[in-house]
């Protein structure tokens, strides 16, 4: 029963530093995603003047801020859930429980190697398609042209790439949605509530 210990201390370390990779992509994400309405934006009021997109990109902004936050909490619950007994967070997570701010000389969140045996897909390759899957958030759902494009730069094959995006939508994207759908509705319950 001993011998089971080191395994699940193992599992609990690399499951936290997948959500800990998770949090990263979506933090830079997030940062990716404003600085290109702020480049629409900007463009916009180049051609049609000043002040002419500034409603829609104010909801926009809105829009995408509390998504991305949502995810962001969600990921940060999930890391405060692993190995509850275990306060440290293995010193990837600061006392909120985000990201430490460690810059590395690549100006992203230093990631600690931990060896773990091959199971699955690449480490390399895995984080290229969710980088895609996140990036195409609102509609993760590949082309075939996509699809061989990843498989190429990945050095997969088509097909595992096409297994890979069915299983993270189930396991990973449509929770995410679930949850920031379930959000929506709590806080619409409350103002609702509120209101009267």
């Amino acid at each position: 029963m001993d011998d089971d210990r080191p395994i699940f201390g193992m599992d609990q370390k690399w499951k936290k530093t997948r959500l800990v990779s998770m949090l990263d992509e979506v933090f830079r994400r997030d940062k990716q995603y404003y600085h290109r309405v702020q480049a629409v934006l900007a463009s916009v009021e180049c051609v049609a003047g000043l002040s002419a997109a500034a409603p829609s990109a104010s909801m926009a902004l809105k829009a995408m801020t509390r998504h991305f936050r949502c995810l962001k909490n969600m990921i940060s619950d999930q890391l405060r859930g692993v190995g509850e007994e275990d306060d440290s967070s293995f010193g990837l997570l600061d006392r909120n429980g985000y990201p430490g701010r460690t810059i590395d000389s690549s100006a992203t969140f230093a990631q600690p190697h931990v060896w773990r045996p091959q199971r699955g897909l690449p480490e390399r390759a895995v984080s290229m398609l969710r980088a895609w899957l996140f990036e195409h958030f609102l509609h993760p759902y590949p082309t075939d042209m996509d699809k061989q494009h990843l498989a190429s730069q990945t050095g997969l094959t088509r097909n595992q790439v096409s297994n890979w995006f069915i299983n993270a939508r189930v396991r990973l994207w449509k929770p995410m949605v679930e949850e920031v759908h379930s959000l929506e509705m709590h806080q619409k319950h409350q103002h609702l509530h509120l209101r009267r």
